[in-house]
């Protein structure tokens, strides 16, 4: 019976499924559809450009905020090397300038060593609790940021062997460039780098394959860059008033100047070789409406006084900027700053 039962159900379900179609009644259809792209959920491209932008600026912040032990002089000695270092960089054939960096180092590593209770280094005397408190004082955020700018000299082929004068072993351990710089020093080298020779097909039979990632346009990425730099700049120079003359406010306005003209002179006129077509390009890029805004801002406060002739690290940059000015001291004049 059920069998019988079953074939009956299948014959009916059969016969009117032909009838139906034949009197044109409506046949459901499957059919795959794209899906629809959400737009509150962020794409790759933009997530990716996202977190690299986030990541320079969390640098530049940190660059803004490292704090040392409180000592102005050792203050000073960091800052000297970060300043020397940069512009060596900038000019590796400057022998003047290869000299300073050099000094500013030596000066920072015998602070080192006389805090470590060895003021005749490499001849000591065991006294490990001075040592121990010497490696303390001189590995704070902002020595972290002279060991970046001692390593990026070193990369560029300077060694430990170099530095003059007996401090060589106390330099190497604070820069944390062990064995950089070994290949030798060319400043014409990483002034103008030597083009490969093109290699021919049977240096290479297997050519290596090359992963390009969605999303990833340098160029892209280095403009929203520059835009969060001018950003912070700006949000710290409209805020003129007591509070720029001294303290905490003036160290971070001080701070990212020096950051954003850094930036702004290295992209302009580093040792990177452009094109006259790219050069025009990267000139074209500072010299937005917003970059005239900060530099008609530094030159008023350069002019009343809350930016003094030292704050700002020397480039061909700030000296066309501040071109012709004669600073005052009227704006901080009351806080007794000179």
């Amino acid at each position: 019976m059920r069998t019988v039962l079953m074939v009956v159900v299948l014959f009916a379900v059969s016969f009117f499924g032909v009838r139906w179609i034949t009197l044109g009644g409506p046949v459901p259809m499957v059919r795959v559809v794209d899906l629809k792209p959400n737009p509150n959920i962020p794409t790759f491209t933009e997530a990716s450009r996202k977190a690299v932008a986030e990541q320079r600026e969390q640098e530049w912040l940190e660059s803004k905020t490292a704090q040392g032990d409180g000592d102005p002089e050792r203050a000073k000695l960091r800052e000297a090397v970060i300043e020397t270092a940069t512009a060596f960089r900038l000019s590796p054939c400057n022998e003047e300038l290869k000299r300073k960096y050099f000094e500013a180092v030596n000066a920072y590593a015998r602070a080192f060593v006389v805090l470590g209770g060895c003021p005749n280094f490499p001849h000591c005397r065991d006294n490990d609790a001075a040592m121990e408190k010497a490696k303390k004082v001189f590995h704070s955020p902002v020595d972290g940021r002279v060991r970046e700018a001692m390593s990026s000299v070193h990369d560029m082929g300077i060694g430990i062997q170099d530095y003059p004068g007996p401090l060589k072993i106390a330099i190497d351990h604070l820069s944390g460039s062990s064995g950089r710089g070994n290949e030798g020093f060319s400043c014409r080298d990483v002034e103008a780098p030597k083009r490969a020779e093109p290699r021919r097909p049977s240096d290479d039979p297997l050519p290596r394959p090359q992963r390009a990632w969605e999303g990833w346009n340098r160029k892209d990425i280095d403009r929203e860059s520059r835009e969060r730099y001018r950003k912070n700049v700006l949000k710290d120079l409209r805020r003129p008033g007591p509070a720029l003359c001294a303290g905490r406010d003036r160290e971070l306005l001080i701070a990212g100047l020096n950051q954003y003209y850094t930036t702004r002179e290295f992209e302009q006129h580093g040792p990177v070789k452009r094109s006259r077509e790219e050069q025009i390009a990267i000139e074209h890029e500072w010299s937005s409406g917003t970059d005239q805004q900060i530099d008609a801002l530094v030159r008023d406060f350069y002019t009343e006084g809350y930016i003094r002739p030292k704050d700002l690290h020397a480039s061909q940059t700030v000296d066309k900027v501040l071109a012709g000015l004669k600073p005052t001291n009227r704006a901080c004049a009351s806080a007794g700053k000179s």
